[in-house]
């Protein structure tokens, strides 16, 4: 059911806009007292902004016109409109009508809470359309909401400012009063001055431009399409242009990036290509412009016609970068353009359907990347439907449920039991996800289904007020049909259960194909270990990737739960040693991320050499070295593989980084570095490296100055090694005391374990502590680094015999909260100790 597949895609973590503490749908709130929305007597038909930053120093301003039309839909005798942060001349705002006659407000009366201005009139305003002119001053603010100002190093070293604009949600209000909520759309000529060493950029082409006093100029751009207004867009830069062909998508961005956009524009224009395709809509705007800021809130931002990315989600270094970064560009660029169609031709209502943009979004964006994804008509349909109905104008879940349900009443298939908006109301209108009960009646052969919460935080936690309409499928170890993803069944929030019959009991059965729905599945002990006798056989394979993995991340969370035994477990994730898929080897390297501060304490040490036991066999059949013929797929799992084995103490994986490392100072042209390896040769390299190693590598440095190098520097694991760096890197007045503070942070995240690390930062802590920072501050970062009991309580004594007053006070408490978040961290994973015996 490709509608389901959205939930799956989003991961049912619909974005909520908590900057505006009211309902999406009302104007008012039963619980709020005030009331944060617009009147809707008055709505706006047209804006012509004009605005003149000054991007100086000591000056970071902009002054603005804005000549707003409206339409006054009820007779009133006051406007009301959102400002920010903006100072109005209250001596040139004025009103007029379609027969000239002119209006001026008694006052400006303007609520910091609600940020909204009102304009109260002595005459009654009769419905009409009306002319509104307001000037003001702004801010060139520098937290990266509303129009604000950023900048970059270029090449000769020169700081450059620009200005740029983020309004999502609500903060085009900092750049121009208006009727700032995304339903009130309106058409926007954007005018903007500014110097002839600049370009200004925004949502459409530019109409004309004119020259100015003092070396600057006007650039007009043409009329936009009805849009909100969290999608009007402007930059003013000294960027370089790199257009396609036709001058209909390019890409903007500082002199340096300009070569590596390219791969960037190959995903745009390949999304461009596939969302026209299948939607049977073209683009609603004549140029696409794709610009890189240095600094940016969001990876990017999908403002119609002028996307906004962050550099560190647009540039693509084919030499230097490494897969997960081309994985990154790709997946932001795919996204930004799905918004183009979802979320710009078609508004949010009100940011209570916001996940309609967003979900969308994340939908094509796979989409894009992976060409060989089938949708179903019946999908495909619906949102030609939805996009055709509700095409510059704004749409609620229910108008999406109604254009998929018609497009499903005008199909073949069968779906007399449900109504779309039924099913997806029990997803979208109520928290938490379900957790589907697998129990089999090994006398009787019936297997029964029942849904209920997931419990998050303990067993003992239960919410049972809640069902939800669960699309049900399954194949057994009979029939391993794992293609067919409709539902066999629906389990209802009316039902108890349903009952399965006319299973072998020999056979094992998976709920839940290719996992289809979005909740996990709970097996009583009997049926897991049928799944993980046959994951342990020659035959895994016949179970399908995506079950693999979900089988797995749904064990995990089960066992810190504490709703399935760590011998189950055991069972289940020992068959990775032999998987080669990467999808199915994902959730166990997300494991040993999200448990990896447990592994430092000492009753782990099991568990770890379980976990070294599948590494090593993977190690095994992915080896050291890339073929330039391998996929990127391959490539990354095999990073993946070599960082976990190295960290937790692979013997072999150690001293073959360090042998690639010396090769690699020895004759670099020769023996490069692949850039998703980088971080395992050099980091794990260094580890066990002699100082002979270390010096060759900190001169490395010296030559090229890449900052990247003094963080693989503290990864050496001599305790007299990093001494001698923290001593080096503080006292001498060179290039590398000025990376003091990240060396030194560095070493405090990974060392403070070390006793003879631990206890020189102490007896030195003044010392070493770096000029940003103080003793306190430096104290509290190395308390926070330790693991053990022991360690803390050395720390106390030393503050106890350096710390008085509200210092030391304050160190005491954070020697509490380390102790009860170790505490907290050791009681969450304490399932995965085990004995000795339980190794497999």
């Amino acid at each position: 059911m490709a509608f389901l597949k959205i939930l799956a895609n989003v991961g049912l973590l619909f974005t909520v806009v908590t900057t505006l503490p009211i309902d999406g749908d009302s104007g008012n709130n039963s619980i709020a007292t005030i009331n944060y929305r617009l009147p809707d007597n008055v709505v706006p038909v047209h804006y012509n902004i004009e605005l003149i930053p000054y991007i100086v120093e000591n000056n970071f301003t902009f002054d603005g016109k804005s000549y707003i039309t409206i339409e006054i839909c009820r007779a009133t005798r006051d406007l009301s409109l959102h400002m920010l942060d903006l100072m109005i001349n209250e001596t040139a705002t004025s009103l007029v009508d379609s027969d000239t006659v002119i209006y001026t407000p008694i006052a400006h009366n303007y609520d910091n809470e609600t940020e909204i201005l009102t304009l109260p009139f002595d005459d009654e305003l009769s419905i009409g359309i009306y002319n509104l002119t307001i000037q003001y001053v702004g801010i060139l603010n520098n937290d990266l909401y509303g129009f604000f100002r950023t900048s970059y190093v270029n090449e000769n070293g020169n700081k450059v400012w620009l200005a740029a604009s983020h309004f999502e949600p609500t903060w085009a209000r900092r750049a121009f009063p208006c009727w700032d909520e995304p339903a009130l759309k309106a058409t926007f000529n954007i005018s903007i001055k500014h110097h002839r060493n600049y370009t200004a950029v925004s949502n459409m082409p530019i109409l004309d431009q004119s020259d100015d006093e003092d070396d600057t100029m006007w650039t007009h751009f043409d009329t936009t399409p009805l849009m909100s207004t969290y999608l009007v867009a402007f930059v003013v830069s000294d960027y370089v242009q790199i257009p396609n062909e036709d001058k209909t998508l390019n890409m903007w961005c500082r002199s340096a990036l300009a070569r590596h956009s390219k791969f960037a524009q190959e995903i745009a224009l390949k999304a461009r290509e596939i969302l026209t395709r299948y939607t049977n809509t073209t683009v609603k705007v004549p140029k696409m412009d794709h610009l890189a800021v240095p600094q940016l809130t969001a990876g990017a931002m999908e403002n119609w016609g002028l996307i906004i990315y962050n550099e560190n989600n647009f540039a693509y270094n084919e030499k230097k970068d490494t897969r997960h970064q081309k994985m990154r560009v790709a997946i932001t660029a795919a996204h930004e353009m799905a918004h183009q169609w979802f979320g710009n031709v078609v508004s949010p209502r009100w940011w209570s359907h916001v996940w309609l943009n967003e979900g969308f979004a994340s939908f094509f964006e796979e989409y894009v990347i992976d060409e060989h994804i089938v949708t179903p008509d019946v999908f495909r349909n619906g949102i030609i439907k939805y996009l055709h109905k509700h095409q510059f104008s704004t749409a609620s879940s229910d108008d999406l449920w109604n254009a998929l349900q018609a497009a499903l009443d005008e199909s073949d298939i069968s779906h007399n039991s449900y109504k779309l908006k039924e099913v997806m109301d029990s997803w979208l209108k109520q928290r938490h996800y379900p957790v589907v009960r697998v129990n089999r009646n090994w006398d009787t052969g019936e297997i029964t289904l029942t849904q209920e919460h997931f419990r998050s935080k303990n067993a003992s936690e239960r919410v049972d007020s809640d069902k939800w309409w669960i699309p049900l499928t399954f194949a057994t170890q009979t029939n391993p049909d794992f293609s067919n993803t409709l539902p066999t069944y629906w389990l209802r929030p009316q039902d108890k259960n349903i009952t399965i019959e006319g299973i072998d009991p020999n056979d094992w059965i998976i709920v839940n194909v290719q996992q289809i729905g979005y909740f996990r599945v709970n097996y009583d002990d009997s049926s897991w270990k049928k799944i993980a006798n046959y994951l342990n056989s020659d035959n895994y394979t016949k179970i399908h990737v995506l079950n693999r993995a979900s089988i797995i991340d749904d064990a995990y969370h089960f066992l810190i739960t504490h709703q399935l035994d760590i011998n189950i477990f055991l069972e289940l994730a020992n068959y990775l040693s032999q998987e080669i898929d990467l999808v199915a080897l994902y959730p166990m390297f997300n494991i040993l991320e999200f448990t990896q501060g447990f592994y430092n304490f000492p009753e782990t040490d099991y568990y770890k050499q379980f976990i070294l036991n599948i590494l090593d066999k993977l190690i095994k059949s992915v080896g050291y070295e890339e073929d330039p013929v391998e996929n990127n797929l391959t490539k990354l799992k095999r990073a993946m593989i070599l960082r976990w084995a190295c960290n937790f103490g692979h013997s072999e994986c150690k001293k073959t980084a360090n042998v690639k490392l010396n090769e690699y100072i020895a004759n670099p042209e020769t023996y490069r570095v692949p850039s998703d390896l980088k971080h395992w040769t050099y980091c794990n390299g260094i580890k066990e490296a002699n100082i002979s190693t270390w010096n060759k590598l900190m001169d490395m440095y010296l030559i090229n100055h890449n900052a990247d190098i003094l963080e693989y520097l503290t990864c050496s694991e001599n305790p007299d090694i990093l001494i001698s760096f923290i001593n080096k890197s503080a006292l001498n007045d060179s290039i590398i005391q000025k990376n003091y503070y990240s060396i030194i942070s560095s070493i405090i995240q990974y060392h403070s374990e070390k006793d003879a690390v631990l206890n020189y930062m102490l007896e030195n802590l003044k010392i070493i502590t770096p000029k940003e920072t103080n003793e306190e501050r430096m104290l509290t970062g190395i308390i926070y680094s330790v693991y053990s009991l022991e360690r803390l309580d050395k720390i106390r004594d030393f503050v106890e015999s350096k710390f008085e007053g509200t210092a030391f006070e304050d160190l005491q408490r954070t020697i509490e909260r380390r102790k009860s978040k170790l505490i907290s961290i050791f009681n969450k994973f304490s399932s995965f100790i085990i004995k000795e015996n339980n190794i497999l």
